[in-house]
């Protein structure tokens, strides 16, 4: 992923309430871009060192406590760095993780990568807006409900003295390759240094300029945990932020062949619209609503979900066009305009009516409405082309009395 990149993932872990594992050369502004992305986005900011720090200053140093007379507990004084519960939101960046001075660092680190659901007093989980809350715990401390962590590391290769990060810790991670970016380094080139022709050398010469990147691979490992991740990172993105960074992300918790496939299945199956003829036709409404309609209408791109039903709409009014509905199309046709926005359900009808004969067929719609009231489709389409129900019995029967009438005359 590349630099300019790393700001809107960022975004989708912190909103996510995931951790990414950013991995890169040294010295191409990892530690740097996470924290212009705190700055800009209000976060209180603490960067913590992991190379600099021992257990005690993780999680404090124990000291004696008379908890009443005669009564005395151990406790855990709070680490000068530890995040205030006033503070609204912040970042907790825990740099050159695989740099710790001994293996108890990690072990002191396990805990708060892995967010736990938050069980109230019943032992029920605790959802908001659909979604399952979770906290991060230190020890015996809460990380306060805004905060977030992001992590950093060089690559473990034989160029750097780090220590080798096994897999039970890798998996509480998105683990995200960082590559040279030609385009944000010329850019903090022009804006950080003094000499211009610096920045007009690198941009000149390309990405020769910028040197070679370490060979890193994703170390993922399928899990009901890697799974579970990947779906709250999925909750949390839009259809803009799937397109440009959903594969490095996907590959991030999964690992890069099957991240690869998962990709290709998300495009293929999510991101299109219902097949019209296909809709009217299935006998099978119910499994094609869980399979596709429901998914596509569940799409938090208003725009995008609006294309793709219209594209749907479009087929329908084709098929109607070439031939009149069967009741079993009509009935398909009737689940399917309840389950949409009334507006575009509305507009529908109007379309499939026009060039044919109104009445017959507002009739024929009439025997597949079957809650006909004031906020039936079928009033409000009625009503939309100028009549009443009632008038429409009354207008067809005086239509085919002329109809009649006309025929008698020409024998």
């Amino acid at each position: 992923m590349y630099l300019s990149e790393i700001p809107t993932l960022l975004k989708v872990t912190t909103e996510s309430n995931t951790v990414p594992l950013l991995l890169g050369s040294t010295g191409i502004g990892k530690s740097q871009v996470v924290k212009q992305f705190a700055i800009a986005n209000g976060y209180d900011f603490i960067d913590l060192r992991v190379g600099q720090q021992e257990t005690g200053d993780l999680i404090g140093l124990p000291r004696i406590r008379e908890v009443e007379e005669g009564v005395f507990k151990t406790v855990w004084a709070e680490p000068e760095w530890w995040p205030k519960f006033n503070t609204e939101k912040g970042i907790l960046f825990l740099d050159e993780i695989n740099r710790p001075p001994d293996a108890s660092v990690i072990q002191a680190l396990f805990q708060v990568m892995l967010a736990e659901k938050e069980i109230d007093k019943t032992g029920k989980v605790v959802k908001e807006n659909g979604k399952t809350v979770k906290v991060r715990k230190m020890h015996t401390r809460i990380l306060p409900s805004g905060w977030r962590i992001i992590a950093a590391a060089n690559p473990d290769t034989q160029d750097y003295q780090v220590q080798t990060l096994d897999k039970a810790f890798l998996a509480r991670f998105i683990q995200i390759i960082v590559t040279r970016d030609l385009k944000s380094s010329v850019k903090w080139m022009r804006e950080n240094l003094h000499e211009p022709e610096i920045a007009n050398f690198v941009q000149e010469s390309g990405q020769t300029a910028l040197g070679k990147d370490d060979n890193i691979t994703v170390q993922a490992d399928l899990n009901g945990r890697a799974y579970e991740m990947l779906d709250d990172l999925m909750f949390s993105m839009e259809e803009n932020e799937f397109n440009s960074i959903g594969l490095e992300c996907i590959k991030g918790c999964i690992g890069e062949d099957v991240g690869q496939l998962f990709f290709q299945h998300m495009k293929d199956n999510l991101l299109k619209p219902i097949n019209g003829e296909k809709l009217l036709n299935t006998r099978t409404f119910d499994k094609l609503w869980e399979s596709e309609i429901k998914r596509l209408l569940d799409n938090k791109n208003n725009e995008k979900r609006t294309e793709l039903l219209d594209i749907t709409l479009s087929q329908i009014l084709h098929v109607a066009d070439q031939k009149e509905l069967t009741n079993h199309q009509l009935d398909n046709l009737f689940k399917f305009l309840e389950k949409i926005p009334a507006d575009m359900s509305l507009n529908f009808c109007t379309e499939v009516l026009k060039g044919k004969s109104q009445f017959a067929y507002l009739k024929k719609l009439r025997s597949h409405d079957k809650e006909f009231n004031e906020d039936s489709l079928l009033t409000m389409l009625t009503q939309s082309l100028g009549f009443s129900y009632e008038e429409i019995g009354e207008l067809e029967t005086k239509l085919k009395e002329e109809i009649a009438k006309l025929e008698k005359e020409s024998k």
